[in-house]
């Protein structure tokens, strides 16, 4: 367990946060945070009535490394990426095999879906979830997955 203590009166709570929601990091951003006894209260953008308040009580909640912190690699992993920044990456497996463009995606279920267009014209839907995810390269536009075998043969 992880605990995470801001001074709000310096006003350093995180402009956002991800919740952990059905396997999934979730991005919100913070509208407003006080301090109820050792509990943080958050106001987040889009949660709007008590029932979807209530849904996320007790949930897991993760702040990302400060916006210039960078991962080493080959290219730089922005914390701050969103799925609609990733349309038009090229996408590739663990191996390094290039699967094609990603041109849309699909986040109306619980479970984030990708739309990968091969240059052969065939069209794959892959899952997008962060245990997936090996590097996002914002500077070559690339994202590179851990697929699980066969997927590709669906």
């Amino acid at each position: 367990m992880c605990e995470m203590h801001y001074d709000l009166e310096q006003e350093d709570m995180p402009e956002n946060v991800l919740i952990h929601i059905d396997g999934l990091f979730v991005p919100f951003f913070v509208k407003a945070a006080r301090q109820k006894g050792a509990d943080m209260l958050l106001t987040l953008a889009d949660i709007t009535t008590k029932e979807d308040a209530s849904a996320l009580v007790g949930s897991d909640i993760y702040t990302l490394k400060s916006d210039d912190a960078q991962e080493d690699g080959e290219g730089d992993l922005d914390a701050d990426v969103y799925v609609e920044d990733l349309v038009g990456f090229r996408v590739s497996d663990q191996n390094g095999i290039d699967i094609g463009e990603l041109v849309d995606y699909d986040d109306s279920t619980a479970n984030l879906l990708i739309q990968v267009r091969a240059d052969d014209g065939k069209n794959y839907t892959l899952p997008l979830a962060d245990e997936l995810i090996i590097q996002i390269d914002t500077d070559r536009r690339t994202l590179a997955l851990n697929l699980p075998e066969g997927i590709l043969d669906i």
